[in-house]
């Protein structure tokens, strides 16, 4: 789970509920599969003014450090093969 998943709080119930089905790494983990969870350097400044907010739009996205975090995994396994 990451930092700003406080699941109890009222505005993360209202969250859940409005967003069912089509939320990431918090419905995979809450069934036992594993997930990972990415976030942001300025993660507080975030939480505070953008996350879960109409202002949440894919263009925060930096696509190039998106394909370098997809491919990440992949070259982590490779480097591991590697050693053992």
């Amino acid at each position: 789970m990451n930092g700003e998943d406080h699941y109890a709080n009222p505005g993360e119930r209202t969250y859940f509920a409005a967003n069912e089905g089509r939320l990431g790494d918090v419905v995979f983990a809450m069934h036992g599969v594993p997930a990972l969870a990415v976030t942001s350097e300025r993660i507080q400044d975030l939480v505070a003014t953008v996350v879960h907010t109409p202002a949440d739009t894919v263009e925060w996205v930096d696509p190039a450090k998106l394909v370098r975090l997809a491919r990440s995994p992949e070259r982590l396994l490779a480097r591991l093969g590697a050693k053992a």
